[in-house]
């Protein structure tokens, strides 16, 4: 009788969980994309979201958030935190699972760094936070798993953040940073290459002229005669 209940338990469990795992929880102050595809996500405050972009397993909370047009967030547990200063990530950027996004920390100058003040004598829990600024990520950039990105941070286009870094101060545009802190160990292309593709800001071409230059996608190893003449 025991092993009866239980099978029926878990049967009811399993279908709870199949019949949500798609579901959101939306509770934004913005219209959100019918392009964009959002499963098993939160997403609170007035979050700008682009065309095309695909966000599974996400949090992300605060009235200053932007994510561009084809960024992808992948699954699961990214978190996004933007109450004080704004979090803006650019068009066609990679998020891997488990980044952490974080704009603000517990104040370190306040008597505690708990959260007890606001929580019991009403103060504003803004006043228990603190800053360094915006966190701005580029365009083409890919962060991968398991990151921190703290305050005041600027990752440049098309930068790589490797597994498990701790980017606590900025990133050029088209380096690869690693470690805890962040260390730049190398770039993606030589000198030239990337001022040109800083200049031709491909990210922001439209559909046509994406298409029109759709070979460029396939080419490892870009050199500047790859790019000289695009038009």
């Amino acid at each position: 009788m025991k092993t009866f209940f239980l099978k029926k338990l878990y049967f009811h469990i399993n279908k709870y969980l199949e019949e949500n795992k798609d579901k959101n929880d939306i509770r934004n102050g913005l219209p959100i994309p019918e392009s964009a595809i959002i499963k098993q996500s939160s997403i609170i405050g007035n979050v700008k979201v682009g065309e095309h972009t695909y966000i599974e397993g996400a949090h992300i909370h605060g009235p200053k958030v932007t994510i561009g047009d084809y960024t992808t967030l992948n699954p699961d547990s990214i978190a996004i935190h933007s109450d004080k200063a704004a979090v803006v990530i650019g068009k066609f950027c990679s998020i891997a699972r488990k980044v952490d996004i974080q704009e603000w920390n517990h104040c370190s100058k306040r008597l505690t760094t708990s959260f007890f003040p606001p929580k019991t004598f009403g103060y504003n829990f803004l006043d228990y936070m603190e800053t360094k600024g915006d966190i701005v990520i580029g365009n083409d950039v890919w962060v991968g798993a398991q990151s921190l990105i703290l305050s005041g941070v600027t990752i440049g286009d098309g930068a790589i953040i490797g597994a498990n870094t701790v980017v606590s101060k900025d990133v050029p545009p088209y380096a690869i940073a690693v470690g805890s802190p962040s260390k730049v160990v190398s770039y993606r292309f030589d000198e030239d290459v990337i001022t040109k593709l800083l200049e031709i800001k491909w990210w922001d071409w439209d559909m046509s002229k994406l298409n029109k230059h759709k070979e460029l996608f396939l080419k490892s190893n870009l050199t500047i005669d790859d790019l000289n003449g695009l038009s």
